[in-house]
């Protein structure tokens, strides 16, 4: 709207027949009225002015400077023509002819809010952001007050000041700013084009930022997409409920845009919304077949769903459109790793790394893979990369004060070794302590204070300098009187082991002498039952099981059960336990020292892959592993036994979930005791 007072008109109702015409876009009609209000005045500068704004929007900016001057020499203080000469100048790249006119125009007249907003853009697309903004807040302080329900072209321009004003803060990383700017925005003209996906990509990346850990673009072998909601914080998922209703609302006002459709698939996506998500995303590509990131997604999707297939077809297609994207590359392996492909999903783990040699996740992946398939050659010095994977790894490597141990001659030196994996890693993998005597070092080592008692009698190998609790924060290291330090779980590379050369006695830990367990009685096959690892495992959901898989088990007279499963209660676990008399010895193991006194009375574990099936293996004891159709690393393929533990036999899944077929071997192995 212009507030201009301007000279009267000789002809307003022409003038202003040619205005609706021009409005409802019959450019020639509205021509010819203001070429005949020329001709009848010479001097009629609104005619001029219109016939310039005309030839702008046909693209005919020379014509337009012409027609806009002319207006200007006729009448010199019309902000407008100003404001749009400005424009016709900017095209035909004379920017400082542009500023120039833009900034007479504000100077005509203060509440021109166009002209504010021109000469702003202007100075940002050159890089002139402290120009850019001080222009900006003169439009501000020059009209203090609007009110949101005005719905006049004035207003509108107001809302455009502050989305400008927040896409210079955005890009001078002032979020907070931004953020503000871009609410004021909406709050003044809720239909304005682009503020909604503005606001919601900031608000985005500011969630993202707080919360890496959620947002890991490529998939881990051990971890999914997403966080499942009971890992997330109220705040987070209503962070992203909101950016969502943000994301919802833009797309009302512009509906074909897909990008903004695929960023609140993605959204949706990290919200566990994930029916929404396919559909959103689904929407994407109607509205642009050739999104490959969209494609990308969806195999995400599917791929978090268990529909592995879809995965793996989605994956495929936007690889066809965009064939060097590492991340859709990196998760297409493995989703093929999830199909069985283990072969497949290598080579193309090798793949994404050949287009980002830096990137943790995917060595890691290929890691996991190679050892998976038996070839530890390749594989350990793979698996170092998760050092450089997890944030907590790398906070405790900054602890240390002396130098990382790499393999070399120790030549008596001590080697601080400490376990930065779980309990089951601990105990796997505490049999390689006494190759350290081999490179002429001494150990120390530090674990968990579950571990503790277990481990103190590793104190009687000749290596071992001592065994010392790891304290919660940690303490001073320096205390410990250590040269060198190292991860339990890297020493199978730096002594480069390959799968034949797995230390693999009998037994390698036993009983603690004052450890006892009571509860443990009958002539019975007594049998102890562990169905559920811990919910932060990132496999959790495909290695856990329900405890209603193991009644055709319980249902037999001729053995006796105990529960050693720590935590998981549930009324659903009372009821078995009273219908089928199993044993709770849980409330006694308080520690890994009790729970192998409780293993050692028992002729069986029966376990999923956790904790207790490392221990009972490391004890000798028979033990039976139930695992999924793709298991962990350890247990290698197509075998049913294993190299690190001569007791233990292993039950696997010969297709994706099949539980009952593997407790249907096992009753039948069972009948064969």
């Amino acid at each position: 709207m212009n507030t201009q007072i301007l000279p009267p008109s000789s002809q307003p109702d022409l003038e202003a027949q040619a205005i609706t015409l021009h409005r409802s876009d019959q450019l020639t009609a509205a021509g010819n009225i203001c070429r005949s209000l020329i001709e009848s005045d010479p001097a009629n500068f609104r005619a001029f002015h219109l016939l310039g704004v005309m030839a702008i929007e046909i693209e005919e900016y020379e014509q337009a400077v012409e027609l806009l001057m002319q207006a200007l020499e006729i009448f010199p203080l019309y902000a407008e023509a100003y404001g749009n000469l400005g424009i016709a100048l900017e095209k035909l790249d004379l920017i400082e002819d542009a500023i120039f006119c833009f900034q007479k125009a504000v100077e005509i007249d203060l509440s021109q809010i166009s002209g504010y907003h021109n000469l702003a853009t202007l100075y940002r697309q050159h890089g002139l952001l402290d120009e850019a903004i001080a222009t900006l807040e003169s439009a501000l302080e020059s009209e203090p007050q609007h009110r949101t329900e005005d719905t006049s072209d004035e207003n509108l321009s107001m809302a455009k000041i502050h989305f400008s004003l927040g896409l210079i803060r955005k890009e001078q990383n002032q979020t907070d700013q931004a953020i503000t700017a871009f609410e004021t925005a909406l709050s003044i003209d809720p239909n304005l084009l682009g503020v909604h996906f503005e606001l919601a990509e900031i608000l985005f990346n500011q969630l993202k930022t707080k919360y890496p850990q959620q947002f890991h673009a490529a998939a881990l072998i051990n971890r999914p997409l997403t966080s499942t909601p009971d890992e997330t914080t109220t705040e987070y998922l209503e962070n992203l409920n909101r950016i969502i209703g943000i994301y919802q609302s833009g797309l009302k006002v512009e509906p074909d845009n897909f990008k903004a459709c695929h960023n609140l698939g993605f959204t949706q996506m990290m919200a566990h919304q994930l029916d929404e998500a396919e559909m959103t995303l689904q929407t994407a590509l109607r509205l642009n077949p050739e999104h490959a990131p969209s494609y990308s997604k969806l195999g995400d999707m599917f791929d978090e769903k268990g529909d592995t297939e879809q995965a793996i077809q989605h994956y495929r297609r936007g690889l066809l459109i965009q064939p060097n994207d590492f991340i859709t590359r990196a998760n297409l392996g493995v989703a093929l790793m999830h199909q069985g492909e283990i072969d497949a999903a290598i080579t193309e783990l090798r793949s994404a790394i050949s287009l980002n040699p830096t990137s943790a996740e995917a060595h890691f992946n290929l890691s996991s893979l190679l050892l998976l398939s038996g070839n530890y050659k390749e594989g350990w010095p793979e698996y170092e990369w998760r050092l450089e994977l997890d944030s907590s790894t790398l906070m405790r490597n900054q602890q240390f004060t002396k130098p990382r141990w790499n393999g070399e001659q120790l030549d008596g030196q001590k080697v601080l070794i400490y376990n930065e994996q779980g309990f089951g890693d601990g105990i796997q993998f505490v049999r390689f302590l006494n190759l350290v005597e081999d490179r002429g070092g001494r150990v120390i080592l530090e674990t968990d204070p579950t571990l503790l008692d277990l481990f103190q009698q590793l104190n009687r190998l000749p290596v071992v300098e001592t065994v010392t609790q790891k304290k919660t924060p940690p303490t001073d290291l320096d205390t410990l009187d250590y040269d060198c330090y190292t991860s339990l779980i890297s020493l199978p590379h730096l002594f480069g082991l390959e799968l034949e050369d797995i230390p693999a006695p009998m037994s390698y830990l036993e009983v603690p002498t004052d450890k006892t367990v009571e509860g443990v009685t009958g002539s019975e096959c007594r049998i102890g039952l562990v169905w559920a690892g811990s919910r932060a495992h990132g496999n959790d959901k495909n290695r856990s099981i329900d405890l209603q898989q193991f009644k055709p088990l319980l249902s037999r007279n001729d053995c006796r059960f105990y529960s050693l499963q720590v935590g998981r209660e549930s009324d659903q676990q009372r009821q078995i336990f009273e219908q089928y008399q199993v044993v709770d010895l849980s409330p006694q193991l308080t520690d890994f020292a009790l729970t192998a006194a409780a293993i050692q009375q028992l002729d069986l574990v029966i376990t999923v892959d956790t904790s207790v099936a490392h221990l009972a293996g490391a004890l000798g004891k028979a033990v039976w592993i139930v695992l999924p159709y793709v298991p962990d690393w350890r247990w290698l393929l197509d075998r049913d036994d294993s190299p690190w533990y001569p007791s233990m036999r292993l039950f696997r899944q010969t297709q994706a979930g099949d539980w009952p077929g593997v407790f249907s071997r096992v009753s039948e192995a069972l009948d064969s005791l």
